[in-house]
This record gives structure tokens, C-alpha cells and sequence, in this order.
């Protein structure tokens, strides 16, 4: 009896136990494990939440994190607050290339419990390249390159540079291999032309991949002679305007390149009018050092460029120009303003003579041939040309009976062109003027349909150039007012 007391004695008290560590499990709190974020190269956010406390408030929660599978609180730990809901925590310092195991765990008055493993990896790291010093040495056509290599995640291979003409040189180009460890490195190009710009690349191969540096250019220009034009008050060295047959002084100083120590050997001086070019002088010698100058007449209208260039032994040339522009002060002329004209039947005179700045009516026309010939051009006002001046042989004008021009015996052939010249332009004439070029194949032997301010050129028998402005035409009478301008 005794005996059958004392086992159900015992078996009463492991039911207990059994409930009250069933009871302490159950209280202990419920927590998730949630992805992680904002990873970079060597840092990450855990994310966790404590879902439930189970009535005993959560005294401290975070994560345990390894590189080893399911950590534990006896691997690294980072603590994030206390409390129910989400919480994350920052993990820094990472090493490249590595997965890495985690938890998130919340701790209790019943204990501690633990979320599902979570696991992320860090990315692989490339080598980094640093380019220190990149140098050419004209002397020995040497260019020097410095560069330090700091290997990545995965195991050094080789390094060293590639280079050629064009931009991103590979391995396909010029290629110098250097070493396969990590470290502070020299390389020396050899047998670089001159005159090129070269583009560098360190590359860099590990066990993965190849990585290259930026673009170093290098360039191997080396500067030609240098061609200084002579200044000062006696010399023209910019840009000038000057008056037809005016005497300038130009010249010029040149010196050998210090870098290549090349000699001058040519020198060369020409003006280019109307697009083509004439050389004046061009020498050649052999001097460190030249000088020329001379005093030139410019003559003719327009615009002309001084060119001047010295070349070295090595084919390299320096070169200086500029323009001047050489005006025409044009010639004097003779002004008449305001001269009144009257047609076939007015008492004005019709007739014009561009000597004498005066005008003739018809009688002193017709009976004197001495008259005629000092005559230019008429006016007259017709039913098809309207207000017009003319030639004393155009065809239209000698139809007008009244004119009497088939009894003249001298008949000036005065020509006419029409113009962009306005009337503001002809009333700001000085005492000298640059006419126009008289079109030969736009002629005309009368301008009709005149207006006022209307401005025409006309050229007499004896070559002479003129202007007519058209001042006043009158709505009633057949009579015009005229401006006239000729060469003197």
C-alpha cells in the first residue's frame, strides 16, 4: 500500500513540473525575423518585430548574427531598444564577399526567444587603382607612370598598363605587364612619338574579372617656334584701316623652340587679295633666332590679310596675320542742289549739263551744237514712263517732237543704273565720295516711273560718275526738282 502511495506521490509531482515549464514556455515572446536592408559594401539593417510579449513586457531585443550557420547569443550580438513592435539595427564594418547568418531575438521575465534565420551575402569588392603620377620626358621620349593597386576580394592575377592612340586602350592595345601582387608601382613607356597624344589605362586582373582605371592621357606635342610681330608706333600689327597708297612698316621676331632645340630654317611672308594669295618674300637659313621687317605701300580698295610664318627643322611652324582693310577716299565732286527741270512744254529748261551744273530750254539746245555737247540727260514727262530723265539718245525721248531732238547734231550717251542708295545716304555726301561701279550690263539709257527720293547713278560719255536725286515732283505741270552730284 505504502508502496503504491509513493508512486502516485511521484508521478503527481512530474505532471506538475511538466505544467509549469509548458506554462513558462508559453509566456515567453513571440518574435519575427525580417529581411534586411540597405545593404552596401560593408554595412546592413536587420529588421525584426516583437509580435507579441505574452503579458511580460519585452526587456531587450535585437539580433545575433555569424558567419557561421544558426548564431546564437554566443556569437555577435547588436541590441535594438526594448519593447513590442518592429526594430531594426545597423551592422558595419562587413567584410566583402561573405554570407552572413542571422537571427532576431526578444528577452523577457520567462527568457529569451528567437525568430527564423535570416541570411544575406556581401558583394565581392573590385581592386582599387590609384594613378599617382603620369609624366612624359621629351629628351628620351619616355613617359613614366605611378600607380598603387589595392586588391579586391578575389586573388591578384596580374596588372599593369595598357595604352595606344585611341581613347580605353585593353589589353588588345599596347600592354606592359607589371606584377600580380598589391602595392606602389613605376612603369616606363618607351619609344613614344612625338607629336601624338597617347591614352593610358592601369588594368588590374583577379581570379574574377579585369578592371581597368580612368583614361590618363599623355601627350607628346612639343611646341613649335614661336613668331611675335613687331610693335609699337612705327609698326601695323593688328587689324587696320588705312587710305589707298598709304606706307606701312610691318615686321617680325622669331626664336627656336627651347624644348626641341630645333633650328629656324624658312621664313615666309605673302598677302592674300580677292582670295588669292601672293608671297613676298620667302627665305631660308639656319639660326636660333630670326628678325625681318619692311616698310610696304597698299594700294587698290578692299581688304587684304598679311600673313607670316617660320617653320623649324623639324617641320614645325609658328605663324601670326591680320587684316587691313585699305579705303578709297574717294574723288571730289561737284554738288548742285535743288536744280529745277521743266518738260517739252514748260519755260524751264529741259536740258542738263553735269560741267556746267546748269540747265538749257529747248531753243538754246536745238541751235547750238556747242551746248549740246556739254548736255547729259532731259526731263520729261511722258504717258507710258511718266516722270522721266533720259539720255539725249533714247529712243522714247526722241519721239517727243517737241524736244527738237532730231535737229541736234551731237547726241551724249549718258548710261543710267539704278541703286540701294537712299536719300538720307546721298544728302550726308561730303566734299569727296567712292561711287558705286557702274554695271555695264545693267544699263539703261532712262530711268522712268520716278519717285521722290529716288536715287540713280549715271555715267556721261566722258566716263565721269554721278548721282541724281529725285527732290520734288510736282503733281501739277510737267516740272521736277532734282539734286545732283558728279565726279569733280
Amino acid at each position: 500500500m505504502k508502496k503504491h502511495l509513493a508512486l502516485i506521490t511521484f508521478f503527481g509531482m512530474l505532471i506538475m513540473l511538466h505544467s509549469c515549464k509548458k506554462e513558462e514556455k508559453s509566456n515567453l515572446p513571440v518574435v519575427q525575423t525580417l529581411q534586411a536592408t540597405n545593404q552596401s559594401d560593408n554595412t546592413v539593417v536587420l529588421n525584426g518585430k516583437v509580435i507579441d510579449e505574452n503579458n511580460s513586457a519585452v526587456k531587450e531585443r535585437g539580433f545575433c548574427w555569424s558567419v557561421n550557420p544558426n548564431p546564437s547569443l554566443n556569437d555577435s550580438v547588436v541590441n535594438s531598444n526594448f519593447g513590442p513592435g518592429d526594430f531594426s539595427a545597423q551592422l558595419l564594418g562587413l567584410s566583402y564577399s561573405k554570407k552572413y547568418y542571422y537571427k532576431a531575438f526578444a528577452t523577457n521575465t520567462h527568457g529569451t526567444s528567437f525568430g527564423e534565420e535570416f541570411s544575406f551575402t556581401t558583394p565581392i569588392r573590385d581592386p582599387i587603382i590609384d594613378v599617382n603620377i603620369a609624366s612624359f620626358d621629351f629628351n628620351s621620349s619616355i613617359a613614366t607612370i605611378n600607380y598603387r593597386v589595392i586588391p579586391g576580394s578575389n586573388s591578384l592575377v596580374s596588372h599593369g598598363v595598357c595604352y595606344g592612340l585611341m581613347p580605353s586602350p585593353t589589353l588588345l592595345d599596347n600592354l606592359i605587364e607589371v606584377g600580380n601582387n598589391s602595392g606602389t608601382f613605376n612603369c616606363e613607356l618607351t619609344n613614344l612619338e612625338l607629336q601624338k597624344e597617347y591614352f593610358v589605362r592601369i588594368f588590374v586582373q583577379d581570379t574574377d574579372k579585369i578592371t581597368y582605371s580612368d583614361d590618363i592621357s599623355i601627350s607628346t606635342m612639343i611646341d613649335g617656334p614661336t613668331l611675335n610681330l613687331k610693335e609699337g608706333p612705327a609698326y601695323t600689327s593688328a587689324d587696320a584701316t588705312i587710305q589707298t597708297g598709304s606706307v606701312i612698316r610691318i615686321g617680325v621676331d622669331g626664336l627656336k623652340n627651347m624644348v626641341s632645340g630645333e633650328k629656324l630654317v624658312r621664313y615666309k611672308f605673302s598677302i592674300t587679295a580677292n582670295n588669292t594669295p601672293t608671297t613676298y618674300v620667302d627665305s631660308t637659313f639656319s639660326s636660333d633666332s630670326f628678325t625681318w621687317e619692311k616698310d610696304i605701300t597698299l594700294s587698290g580698295v578692299g581688304e587684304v590679310r598679311l600673313s607670316f610664318i617660320i617653320w623649324d627643322n623639324a617641320g614645325m611652324r609658328a605663324e601670326q596675320a591680320f587684316n587691313v582693310t585699305i579705303d578709297n577716299p574717294g574723288t571730289s565732286i561737284n554738288k548742285y542742289l535743288n536744280v529745277g527741270l521743266g518738260s517739252w512744254n514748260d519755260a524751264v529748261g529741259s536740258f542738263f549739263s553735269s560741267t556746267e551744273g546748269i540747265t538749257y530750254n529747248i531753243p538754246q539746245a536745238y541751235t547750238s551744237p556747242l551746248n549740246q555737247e556739254k548736255i547729259d540727260f532731259l526731263f520729261f514727262k511722258g504717258v507710258v514712263n511718266q516722270n522721266s530723265i533720259a539720255s539725249p539718245d533714247d529712243a522714247d525721248a526722241n519721239t517727243i517732237n517737241e524736244l527738237k531732238l532730231n535737229l541736234w547734231t551731237n547726241k551724249n550717251q549718258t548710261r543710267f543704273n539704278a541703286t540701294t542708295i537712299t536719300a538720307a545716304q546721298f544728302d550726308a555726301i561730303g566734299e569727296t565720295y567712292q561711287f558705286p561701279t557702274f554695271n555695264l550690263s545693267a544699263q539703261t539709257s532712262k530711268m522712268n516711273n520716278l519717285v521722290n527720293g529716288q536715287v540713280f547713278l549715271f555715267k556721261t560719255k566722258n566716263n565721269k560718275l554721278g548721282l541724281v536725286k529725285v527732290v520734288d515732283l510736282y503733281s501739277r505741270g510737267d516740272r521736277a526738282t532734282i539734286s545732283v552730284i558728279v565726279q569733280n
